[in-house]
């Protein structure tokens, strides 16, 4: 039984992931689970988590009303 962090890692586009974050949660024994925002999968419920990794995408320092209010309100939950 995984003893670990639940950790969730939520991508905007197909081509930008954790990297070495990734390397530590394996080496640390925790668990990732992804969820493809681009591919609009549906969000996990924000009380099972221990801590959320959010990778950016293509926005710029402009883009600040981009992200979706459904996205916005989840964080605030986390």
């Amino acid at each position: 039984m995984n003893s670990g962090k639940r950790i969730a890692c939520f991508l905007h586009v197909p081509y930008e992931g954790p990297g070495v974050i990734a390397d530590w949660v394996w080496k640390n024994d925790h668990s990732l689970h992804y969820t493809r925002l681009y591919k609009k999968d549906a969000l996990p419920d924000a009380s099972s988590l221990d801590m959320l990794i959010v990778m950016g995408g293509p926005m710029n320092v402009f883009d600040f009303l981009r992200p979706s209010v459904q996205l916005l309100n989840y964080l605030r939950c986390v």
